[in-house]
């Protein structure tokens, strides 16, 4: 089997940014298999608050090399690397692999139920509250918008896009930035304004805060929940979790 492995980057038309970081690029690693003549790709993308890069996840799998080239099995890459975006874009790589060859879907491969449509959210980005309602405004007819706050004002911020996209549902992310204090104060606004998650407003290890709060929207766990062993943890905090693929 032949491995081709790199980092990527693409420009995006303007920074993505949360309330503790801003990216200037998508940045990714891709992976393509080769086997007599049959090619599987796959890609994975890094963790910044791991300090993670699309370039060491490519040294990840270059690392194992010797062992893909011979023929790696999924369940064995799996015990090679551990979870994050070089497994995942192996793993990609793999499973579109055999299910090439063996010229059934990946999902027909699994022996899962063909996918249904579901809503994907399009973000709406830690700006200035003008910028956020213009980004709304242009996203107006999506169904559903995710809405980064974790800014200087909140209130004003998520007011005016709701203002701009009366219709959209929406979900909030204040990716860690918020106290206990500070969600108590924003939910009845939120409940105001129909949105229907928070995610992740405190940080790993503050929201312990959260064990017997009785939240009003459901609050999610994301950077709480990184891989299946923090599923305990998350008990009597969190209503529901965002899956990591990566």
């Amino acid at each position: 089997m032949r491995l081709s492995v790199k980092a990527e980057h693409f420009e995006l038309f303007e920074p993505f940014t949360i309330a503790n970081y801003a990216w200037q690029t998508a940045d990714v690693c891709t992976v393509e298999l080769e086997r007599n003549g049959v090619i599987g790709r796959g890609e994975g993308a890094p963790v910044f608050y791991h300090g993670e890069t699309a370039q060491k996840l490519a040294d990840q799998i270059e690392a194992i090399r010797p062992e893909i080239e011979k023929g790696l099995t999924r369940e064995h890459a799996a015990n090679l690397l551990e979870p994050g975006g070089a497994l995942c874009a192996l793993d990609c790589a793999l499973w579109d692999l055999e299910a090439r060859e063996a010229g059934q879907s990946v999902h027909e491969l699994a022996g899962l139920r063909a996918p249904t449509e579901l809503d994907s959210a399009i973000t709406v980005t830690l700006k200035s509250t003008d910028h956020m309602a213009a980004l709304a405004e242009r996203y107006r007819d999506y169904p559903l918008l995710k809405v980064k706050l974790g800014g200087d004002d909140d209130e004003q911020a998520i007011r005016a896009v709701r203002a701009a996209a009366p219709d959209p549902r929406i979900t909030v992310d204040a990716n860690t930035a918020w106290s206990l204090e500070k969600l108590k104060a924003m939910e009845p606004i939120l409940v105001e304004l129909g949105v229907e998650l928070i995610e992740q407003p405190m940080a790993p290890g503050e929201d312990e805060a959260l064990v017997d709060y009785r939240a009003r929207i459901p609050i999610a766990a994301d950077e709480s929940c990184q891989t299946v062993d923090d599923v305990p943890g998350l008990i009597g905090k969190y209503q529901t979790a965002v899956i990591k693929l990566d």
